[in-house]
């Protein structure tokens, strides 16, 4: 008996370095492909939120977002695509800010601050970023607007 306790005990030391290969497969297997989720950020970009008009796209990021704390080993539940615009001349920041809500007026103001606003409308959130791009208090050139799913 002492050598099967023996032999179960070494099997199951075997088995440890398959866990993390284990959740690594549920990672995986449970996160949401990117390639939908960041066409539908830039579908709602494109149609839904246009930029101002002359504005020119900058280009696009998408970063994923975990169900929880911990990095390969966790489940992708969103990703979120940020993308930043460059307007033909300097505006005032709340000049974007109405051009958005002109836009997006079936949508329901989250929250609103001197740093931006963001939009909600069902999973969906079209967030303004308003401070990191200003030139001065009352002038801008450039602006970001990530989406999130």
């Amino acid at each position: 008996m002492a050598r099967v306790h023996t032999v179960a005990t070494f099997a199951l030391i075997a088995l440890v370095p398959l866990v993390p290969l284990g959740f690594w497969i549920y990672a995986r297997a449970a996160s949401v492909d990117r390639g939908p989720e960041v066409r539908h950020a830039k579908l709602l970009l494109s149609q839904t939120a246009p930029p101002l008009a002359g504005a020119r796209n900058l280009g696009f990021d998408a970063y994923e977002e975990r169900s929880w704390a911990g990095e390969n080993l966790v489940p992708i539940s969103s990703y979120t695509v940020e993308t930043a615009y460059r307007l033909p001349h300097a505006m005032r920041p709340s000049e974007v800010v109405v051009h958005y809500k002109r836009e997006l007026t079936d949508w329901r103001i989250e929250e609103a601050s001197a740093a931006g606003v963001a939009f909600r409308r069902g999973d969906d959130r079209i967030a303004l970023d308003i401070a990191e791009y200003r030139d001065s208090p009352t002038s801008m050139r450039e602006y970001g607007v990530m989406v999130s799913h």
